[in-house]
């Protein structure tokens, strides 16, 4: 702790194992691989008594933000058990004021505006902070200022999502410095208050996403993404948690092509799902998909697929509870023929959907080069609006969007009575978890929005014997 000095007292307990009392102790400490400070206890200490020593010399632990390692040892004459004469400590001198940080790219790609970096703030001091002022520099251009807006508590870690400011095609730098915590013009440990990472914004690229939902073996789940001549891109996996969401962001050279490629060790396909979003397109969506040990997918980016777009006509529900609502669709661009389908599992040839309730639909067209448009509409009614997952399991997101409570419907698919929802921002990250209960032939249950920014989010729900999973915009 703080504030440690250059003569701090060292004190030891030590304690005799024997049977006989022990005289002439030699014990000693050291610092940090310094020299042996030895002293002697004369004793004599009886069988089983502890004896505390306070050396005489002390120790000099006065460098904040800094490790010191201690050895300690006794030795008696005719010590018939010396496994137990040497043990170790650290002692960590924390500054009062110690704000570190660190800078990473959110978001990079080919975009000059939209470039986001994500910083993070940890204060490894004993005080806490409450102000601070943080400097953004790209490029060795004109610095950008803003002031600490949260209270960071000793341990606490801040995540601040910030815009990268004078963002040029090519190669970047984005420097970050921290300055004037709590007021003073530096904090006690200088070599963390700055940091700087390289990023690449190129023109021709585009970001694609991977959304990848293991299933109850990612031990043996792997995958690669490929250019068509072979050479391996991106890699992920094997995982360490069964059903859970991760997020790859990608940045990709548009008007090309490439094989996602994944593989199963178990021989026995995979029970989660794979989504690849390429702006409103998924060239790339599989659940429950059974394979053996290798599934292999050829998509493709802009020119080729980004051509294949979707028109559509809504009629809407006639009344509440009427189920006579209808979707007639349209597909321009892309290779004929297309096919249709709402769930991403069962499609058709015919562009028409009939007899609808009122819900939010996600219409899925696929092409025969297999690239994919996908389409949210709305059929209206006087009650609620409805999200139906593309899962082959329909989950209800009601109001979307929202701007606090959000209620859950899943179809039920399996005995359970009791099953877990869980909501992820668009990177992934987790934010909360609730149950949803078992009543008549669904789950049902909420999540609250209220304390999250605009935008969109994932809402996973898990089961015994799969999941489902959707989209939910934060409404501003």
């Amino acid at each position: 702790g703080a504030p440690l000095s250059a003569a701090e007292p060292v004190t030891v307990l030590f304690r005799n194992f024997g049977l006989q009392p022990a005289s002439q102790i030699q014990v000693a400490y050291q610092v940090a691989g310094g020299a042996w400070v030895e002293e002697t206890i004369p004793g004599p200490v009886a069988p089983g008594a502890a004896h505390m020593l306070t050396f005489v010399q002390p120790a000099d632990l006065s460098v904040p933000a800094t490790a010191y390692p201690f050895r300690i040892r006794a030795a008696v004459a005719g010590d018939e058990s010396p496994a137990n004469n040497e043990t170790g400590t650290t002692v960590w001198h924390r500054g009062q004021r110690d704000l570190s940080v660190s800078v990473s790219m959110q978001k990079a790609c080919a975009d000059l505006v939209n470039t986001v970096a994500e910083l993070l703030l940890l204060n490894n001091g004993t005080d806490s902070i409450l102000q601070a002022k943080i400097l953004l520099i790209s490029n060795q251009g004109p610095a950008d200022t803003f002031q600490l807006a949260d209270t960071l508590a000793p341990g606490a870690l801040l995540r601040v999502p910030v815009p990268a400011p004078y963002v040029v095609p090519g190669d970047n730098t984005l420097a970050v410095a921290v300055l004037e915590v709590n007021g003073l013009p530096e904090d006690e440990v200088l070599g963390n208050n700055t940091d700087a990472v390289q990023f690449d914004i190129d023109p021709e690229a585009a970001g694609a996403t991977l959304f990848f939902f293991t299933d109850a073996n990612p031990h043996q789940t792997r995958w690669e993404l490929r250019t068509l001549s072979g050479q391996v891109l991106e890699s992920g996996g094997p995982y360490d948690y069964p059903t859970q969401m991760y997020v790859t962001e990608w940045c990709l050279k548009t008007d090309s092509c490439y094989i996602f490629r994944m593989y199963d060790t178990g021989a026995d396909g995979m029970e989660g799902g794979v989504v690849i979003q390429y702006k409103n397109k998924y060239p790339v969506s599989h659940f429950d998909k059974p394979f053996t040990t290798i599934l292999n997918d050829t998509f493709c980016l802009s020119g080729i697929c980004g051509t294949l777009d979707i028109s559509a006509s809504v009629s809407n529900e006639s009344a509440p509870g009427a189920a006579d609502g209808s979707l007639s669709l349209g597909a321009t661009g892309g290779t004929p023929p297309y096919r249709w389908s709402l769930d991403g599992v069962s499609y058709r040839q015919t562009p028409q959907f009939d007899q609808l309730a009122a819900g939010n639909y996600s219409v899925i067209c696929l092409d025969s080069l297999d690239c994919t448009a996908v389409l949210d509409l709305v059929v209206e009614t006087a009650v609620g609006v409805r999200q139906k997952s593309t899962l082959a399991h329909n989950l209800y997101l009601s109001p979307n969007p929202t701007r606090g409570l959000l209620s859950i419907a899943l179809d039920a698919f399996d005995p359970s009575p009791i099953v877990r929802a869980e909501l992820y921002d668009a990177g992934g990250r987790f934010l909360q978890a609730a149950h949803l209960y078992r009543w008549d032939a669904q789950w049902r249950g909420g999540l609250a929005l209220d304390n999250y920014p605009p935008g969109r989010y994932w809402v996973v729900v898990r089961t015994a014997t799969g999941m489902a999973a959707g989209q939910v915009e934060r409404a501003p």
